[in-house]
């Protein structure tokens, strides 16, 4: 099992993603943290409203049970953002360090899913 897991990763590594397995209790873990972000206004809800207020985070049904999940980070282009503050614009630039978010749901590039399917063959 140990290889075949190790195999994985490396095949992940090769695609410029990272990979962890975590408890999947973690999934409640990043609904707090993203809607207590949100209450305290550290997200706009904008932000959060269009990526980030309609995720599941209730384990698959398919999946009754699941213990562990695999969490996949797939690195995203830089990008500019606005906000407004103080009656001016000020610019952000985001590098490819976004909240980890399930795949399924938000996945931009629709390659992926099929990408990490060959992973696993």
């Amino acid at each position: 099992m140990k290889q075949w897991i190790d195999r994985f990763f490396d095949m992940l590594e090769e695609h410029g993603w990272q990979g962890r397995i975590v408890p999947i209790a973690h999934l409640a873990d990043l609904q707090r943290a993203i809607c207590d972000n949100f209450e305290y206004g550290l997200i706009d809800p904008t932000l959060y409203r269009e990526q980030l207020g309609f995720i599941s985070y209730d384990p698959p049904a398919d999946l009754p049970g699941a213990r562990s999940i695999i969490i996949v980070a797939v690195p995203t282009p830089q990008m500019r953002i606005f906000f407004d503050w103080r009656a001016e614009r000020v610019p952000v630039i985001i590098a490819r360090r976004l909240p980890p978010v399930p795949a399924a749901v938000t996945v931009k590039d629709a390659g992926c899913p099929q990408r990490i399917s060959a992973v696993w063959s």
